[in-house]
């Protein structure tokens, strides 16, 4: 699965998932994000965790890994999209 976000200036930020019933791996490029760290990395986690901020809003978390990762926010005015490979 691709999940492609925005930063605030419009660049995106790619993240692939795969799982193979055991493991999930997140590979997250910014390379495309102009003033990020401009980097491909991949990490194993075992899952993902919906939770609510204090806004009210989902943000999918990534658990598991060398620290939780907060994959995307869900925001009715801001435009994630959610692609399947």
């Amino acid at each position: 699965m691709r999940v492609v976000s925005y930063t605030k200036e419009g660049d995106p930020i790619i993240s692939d998932l795969s799982y193979n019933g055991e493991i999930l791996e997140v590979t997250r490029d910014t390379s495309r994000d102009n003033y990020g760290d401009n980097t491909i990395k991949t990490h194993q986690c075992k899952t993902i965790e919906v939770i609510k901020n204090k806004n009210n809003q989902d943000e999918y978390v990534l658990t598991g890994c060398s620290g939780n990762t907060l994959l995307f926010r869900s925001r009715k005015e801001e435009n994630n999209q959610l692609l399947r490979s």
